[in-house]
């Protein structure tokens, strides 16, 4: 054989092999390395640190007015005494209007005694007596006899305002630390310790203002008018019968009226306001499963149970206006609270590098919480926030 032919040979021989090896069929271990998701290194066994914000939604504050704290701090009003008898005892002084009723005493105006000058002229006195002489009406021939008398209305208004109630949303930091504890193919489980820390927020600013209750008074006057034109001689100064030496007067008054000499309206207000604050700190211990569902994307689950340190306070405060003079009252209260929940949460996480991660979770936490608060005059309780919505970057050992 020739040189030729030799080297013929060996190129059929050679391309014969290549192109065997190009057409033959793809192993089983090369389909499973081309359908299984790289595992990113932040992916892979090992510590992973976790920071960022957390959102935690409706922290309800409901509050409502204690009628009875705030009448203890502010006693109903007392209207203003207007040294006068009452419509009552002035009428017993003075009589029903009639003889049979015996001496009718006017105060400073006088008196009229019935019946005492029957042996002279039946139905005329001359025991009688007049304050002033400008009690005489000459014109019509009468002498009245004022007395004075004072009413009072007064009302008491609702001490219980409508309840007060405000939602708010708390945003606070949070740090974790991972360490993945399983692994098969696209799923793994990692224990996480953390905790957040939201500073203090206001929950709730209230002010609220009512009438606390009004009073009208009146002054008036009973008006006995006793005919004096049959008088006989002249009356002596000070006008009055005096013992029979003067003018006599009918045993009983010509008319009686009752007349409006003065009002009187005030109107009190009063009012409340209540000021609450919280602030919560929390640590949690959590199981968290992962699905690779891509080569950088993650599904995400978590539960656990999270320690929450919570701590309340309020200011508050209660005011009156009273004969011109507003009362106050303030008032202080804090409390501190231990709660245990349940977490539970799903979230994604995406690969930006190999060992950086960005990562979003939405968690709830169970049961359901109450702390009751004291604001006074106001007293009630703040619910705390169930939902919750978190982002962290995260970096992997």
């Amino acid at each position: 054989m020739t040189n030729m032919q030799i080297m013929a040979a060996v190129m059929v021989a050679a391309g014969t092999a290549t192109a065997q090896t190009a057409f033959a069929p793809p192993s089983a271990a090369t389909e499973t390395a081309q359908n299984v998701p790289v595992v990113e290194k932040s992916e892979q066994g090992g510590w992973r640190v976790s920071g960022g914000l957390d959102y935690r939604f409706r922290f309800k504050t409901s509050l409502q007015m204690n009628a009875a704290r705030y009448d203890a701090a502010h006693p109903p009003f007392t209207p203003p005494q207007m040294n006068l008898p009452s419509e009552a005892a002035v009428r017993a002084q003075i009589g029903m209007g009639t003889a049979a009723d015996g001496r009718r005493d006017y105060g400073e105006n006088g008196y009229v005694n019935p019946d005492d000058g029957a042996l002279v002229l039946p139905d005329f006195t001359w025991d009688w007596a007049a304050g002033s002489a400008s009690q005489y009406d000459a014109a019509s021939g009468t002498v009245t006899f004022d007395s004075f008398y004072g009413v009072t209305e007064s009302h008491i208004g609702a001490r219980s305002a409508s309840s007060v109630s405000d939602d708010a949303d708390l945003a606070g930091v949070s740090l974790d630390i991972a360490r993945e504890l399983w692994r098969k193919g696209n799923f793994s489980l990692d224990v996480t310790l953390g905790g957040s820390y939201f500073p203090e927020r206001s929950l709730l600013s209230a002010r609220q203002s009512f009438a606390a209750g009004s009073y009208h008074s009146e002054v008036r006057k009973i008006s006995d008018v006793y005919d004096a034109s049959g008088w006989m001689g002249v009356p002596p100064s000070p006008l009055g019968g005096n013992g029979g030496s003067g003018a006599m007067l009918p045993d009983d008054p010509l008319r009686r009226v009752d007349s409006l000499v003065s009002e009187q309206d005030e109107t009190f207000g009063g009012g409340a306001w209540a000021d609450a604050d919280l602030w919560l700190a929390e640590g949690r211990l959590c199981l968290m499963p992962k699905w690779q569902v891509f080569d950088r994307f993650s599904l995400l689950g978590n539960v656990g149970v999270a320690v929450e340190y919570v701590g309340i306070s309020s200011h508050s405060g209660s005011w009156m206006s009273q004969n011109q003079t507003i009362d106050t009252r303030s008032s202080s209260f804090s409390d501190n609270e231990v709660i245990v929940q349940a977490i539970l949460g799903l979230g994604a996480r995406v690969a930006v590098t190999d060992r950086v991660g960005l990562s979003v979770m939405g968690e709830a936490r169970l049961p359901r919480v109450t702390i009751d608060v004291e604001a006074d005059p106001y007293e009630g309780e703040v619910e705390l926030g169930t939902w919750s919505v978190g982002t962290q970057v995260d970096y992997c050992f």
